[in-house]
């Protein structure tokens, strides 16, 4: 065993089974995290993964699912007209599953292979341009501000 004492091995293995995370735990601690707790849509995430997420796949353990138990969660959305959603969820899973790899508990982040194009789709890029109401705000909060006056009209 390469100077590894064999009952220690397995009695680390025996540990680490215990340990294993299911994917509500990875939710709910990257939830908990300080990055997650600064999101503006802090509560409309926990929600969405609560109802797209916990509720399908939850109670799975992280570490042994495959692209093939995430399907289904897609498909669901996908059949409800939710395909930006769907993006949108894959990319939180992303994210969460990378945290709790960076945080120790999880060994691989078997989305990452995934792309919005499997899922759903991208969201469009739109345009969008200032109305004359907003114009004339930014130009008043330009000049309440302590910049040089050259500054300013570099700005303006």
């Amino acid at each position: 065993m390469g100077g590894k004492v064999p009952i220690i091995v397995k009695e680390m293995e025996i540990a680490d089974e215990g340990k294993k995370l299911l994917v509500n735990e990875c939710i709910n601690e990257w939830l908990k995290s300080p990055h997650a707790q600064k999101l503006v849509k802090h509560d409309f995430w926990k929600r969405a993964l609560h109802r797209h997420v916990s509720t399908s796949v939850g109670k799975m353990i992280a570490e042994y699912m495959i692209i093939a138990h995430w399907q289904p969660v897609f498909k669901k959305m996908r059949d409800n007209g939710s395909l930006t959603m769907a993006t949108e969820i894959l990319s939180k899973m992303k994210q969460i599953f990378s945290y709790s790899i960076r945080s120790g508990k999880l060994a691989a982040n078997l989305l990452s292979e995934l792309r919005a194009d499997d899922v759903g789709m991208k969201p469009k890029a739109g345009r969008r341009y200032f109305s004359d109401k907003e114009i004339g705000m930014f130009w008043r909060a330009v000049d309440n501000t302590n910049m040089t006056k050259q500054s300013k009209l570099f700005i303006k």
